[in-house]
């Protein structure tokens, strides 16, 4: 009947649990290894107090290591003896694995003569934490094992022969939990002289014995048992742990990193198996076809920001590789730019970044010259690149030039002259030594224009020329070359109807020929009515002069 329990019991755990349990192979007893998960709960901190981890501030994790217990039936299994077992974990300490130990002896013993395994396995997964007093908050110094640790025994009972001499009980004939009485043996009182003989505990009080129960004096616990008609003292003092519980997991292991990672991992195997919808191109796409922002768990398709990210490393913008979200601050890691981008983009990214990162430390930049980067040590205002010896002015980057001002980049022209011109007597004294007066005011100038040219002018829609409409209507012909277009919507007009865009009624600019247009320029309409229909447009050119254009003026800048 036992051998036919267990191979039923083998054959459920197989069917309910599937990948996450493992059924011992070979020849003899039978068992195997099962994979608990525990059911936390929820979102968890993990810290490190002492910051022996490198980790000063909390992350966020939602899994932790699951639980293994190992198990092996006994010949008399479920009618007489329980299996025995091991349980392993990496994050949770042998002192609470022995409380997890002694949670399944009881249950066993509640419901002996049945097989267990699997409400062991409920009582893990559902009540762990809870017995465990896992909060919101999880120190992994406080559950990283020392060297000491490791070399813990379990305590062995005492056994005493009638004679009085010690003798160790087999730990297969005799197993005990941490801490806890067992209902299964009587207790008896022992004479003090073979107390005595038990190494750090006090026995100042041993008279007192006089009751069944635990005694405990100066952190120790004593308890007199009986085991065969041998009479046993059953010592445990405190960082005494079951040598069921094994925490498996090495001194010098960063375990808030191999935590973190598993975490990370969990939530990627996860996040593959789910749908999102993409908020660029709002098409749905699986996990794996998609990519996560974190910590703010914005998702976008892979193809999305694959694009993203290439036209932003391409323009140099290394820092610009965020969570597209407005507001969202939340940057892809170097794995997940790795993964987009080509092996030759990527580089580059890398190498921008060690740039940025370089140049932030003041005393060393990265060398000038594109196909060179090298990290230079600065020797006051100059540095020499000791790969490609390219010497340099360390502020504005060109080639070394002596006692010469420095020339400012196009990027920084902008800037420098705003701060040049709001700038008090000392900060105009400073940039006119470092950059030269002439120069900052031919500078200025050059800005003026720009600023007009932005502020009064348009781009030609075909070869971007700058072009400033003085008066006339909206018709417009580029000087350079000769498109003609629709200065309100800039759109390209047919060069034989181009006036069909202003009489369409589909037309967005339907009858606006001369909207924006001071009426006071044309002296045909100072008498024309309000009420009064303008006179229709001519639908081509054909009565105009050679040298006459059609109610339109430009300048090209």
């Amino acid at each position: 009947m036992d051998l036919e329990a267990q191979a039923d019991e083998l054959v459920v755990l197989s069917s309910i649990y599937e990948d996450c349990f493992h059924e011992a192979e070979g020849e003899g007893s039978k068992g195997g290894e099962l994979v608990i998960s525990l059911d936390l709960p929820g979102t968890i901190s993990l810290i490190s107090s002492n910051g022996n981890h490198g980790y000063n501030e909390p992350v966020q994790i939602q899994h932790l290591p699951r639980v293994y217990l190992h198990f092996c039936y006994p010949p008399n299994y479920p009618s007489e003896a329980p299996p025995s077992f091991t349980l392993t974990c990496k994050w949770i300490t042998k002192a609470q694995l022995s409380l997890l130990c002694c949670e399944l002896d009881k249950l066993w013993e509640e419901n002996k003569g049945s097989v267990i395994i699997y409400t062991w396995s409920q009582f893990i997964h559902d009540e762990a934490t809870k017995l465990l007093e896992l909060g919101s908050s999880l120190d992994v110094d406080s559950i990283t094992p020392k060297k000491n640790d490791l070399m813990r025994q379990s305590s062995q009972p005492i056994s005493v022969s009638s004679s009085g001499a010690e003798s160790s009980l087999n730990s297969n004939e005799f197993s005990r939990p941490l801490g806890r009485k067992s209902e299964s043996v009587t207790e008896d009182l022992l004479p003090s002289k073979i107390i005595q003989n038990v190494p750090n505990c006090d026995i100042r009080n041993i008279s007192d014995i006089n009751r069944k129960d635990d005694v405990i004096n100066g952190g120790c616990a004593e308890k007199i048992i009986s085991v065969s008609g041998v009479n046993v003292i059953e010592k445990f003092c405190s960082g005494v742990v079951d040598n069921r519980a094994v925490q498996d997991i090495a001194p010098n292991t960063n375990l808030f990193l191999l935590l973190r990672e598993y975490d990370q991992d969990k939530r990627k195997k996860e996040f593959n198996l789910k749908s999102f919808k993409c908020a660029v191109c709002f098409t749905e796409k699986i996990g794996k076809m998609c990519l996560e922002f974190w910590p703010c768990s914005h998702v976008y398709c892979k193809d999305c920001m694959r694009g993203y990210f290439e036209v932003q490393i391409r323009e140099g913008n290394v820092k610009a590789l965020q969570c597209p979200t407005e507001k969202c601050s939340s940057e892809a890691n170097p794995k997940q730019v790795e993964e987009l981008v080509s092996a030759e983009l990527y580089e580059r990214w890398d190498s921008l970044l060690l740039s940025s990162t370089l140049s932030a430390l003041g005393d060393t930049q990265p060398c000038p010259r594109q196909h060179c980067q090298y990290p230079v040590t600065l020797n006051g205002d100059q540095g020499t690149c000791p790969v490609c010896s390219f010497v340099f002015c360390s502020l504005c980057r060109f080639g070394t030039h002596g006692k010469e001002p420095c020339k400012l980049k196009n990027s920084e022209t902008k800037r420098v002259l705003e701060e040049y011109s709001k700038g008090d007597d000392a900060t105009k004294a400073r940039l006119e030594e470092r950059y030269g007066r002439k120069y900052l005011q031919k500078l200025q100038q050059e800005l003026l224009s720009m600023n007009y040219i932005s502020n009064n002018a348009k781009r030609c829609p075909k070869c971007s020329a700058n072009i400033e409409k003085m008066d006339g209507c909206n018709k417009m012909v580029c000087q350079r070359c000769h498109v003609t277009f629709c200065w309100l919507c800039m759109k390209i007009l047919e060069a034989a109807r181009p006036y069909d865009h202003y009489n369409g009624t589909s037309s967005d600019c339907y009858n606006k020929l001369f909207e924006g247009v001071d009426i006071d320029d044309f002296p045909d309409f100072d008498d024309v009515d309000d009420d009064h229909e303008p006179p229709p447009i001519r639908p081509n050119d054909e009565n105009l002069d050679d040298d006459e254009e059609p109610g339109m003026y430009y300048v090209f800048l």
